[in-house]
């Protein structure tokens, strides 16, 4: 006889394992921290390159001209500022990294709570279907310890 039940629970956490178990699976190797720090470092070199690029874009197409006629000291000042904008892009995006990394792990992490019940749940179905179903010798003979 087929339980009802068991079928549900065993078809959410198929599609659970299908759909987000994989990426779940990868994130609960890690601890938070470590997580966050893969995450922080990846996402700094990262934003490190896309902010090169933008940078060097800008300086390409808007300022080539102006380039060769700046004098030292102007150059100086724009480089100042292409260095605190860096430093601030950095800051922002490292907080918002972080703060998303936190989130997706400890989303993760209760999915990963609730799959792991599920196996609870169903090892608890199967034994109650077992000694419901048990031949009335085995019960009998069974010794507890």
């Amino acid at each position: 006889m087929v339980n009802e039940e068991r079928v549900k629970l065993m078809t959410k956490m198929a599609i659970f394992e299908k759909n987000e178990g994989e990426r779940c699976l990868r994130v609960a190797e890690y601890r938070r921290r470590d997580y966050m720090a893969i995450c922080g470092w990846a996402q700094f070199c990262l934003g490190t390159l896309v902010y090169l690029l933008v940078v060097l874009a800008y300086f390409v197409l808007s300022l080539k001209e102006k380039l060769l006629e700046m004098s030292w000291e102007e150059m100086e000042a724009v480089g100042f500022k292409v260095v605190f904008f860096y430093v601030f892009f950095t800051i922002v995006y490292q907080v918002i990294v972080r703060i998303r990394a936190k989130r997706y792990y400890d989303r993760c992490m209760r999915k990963m709570t609730k799959f792991e019940e599920g196996f609870s749940s169903l090892g608890k179905m199967y034994k109650r279907e077992d000694e419901y179903t048990a031949p009335l010798e085995y019960i009998e003979n069974e010794t507890i310890l």
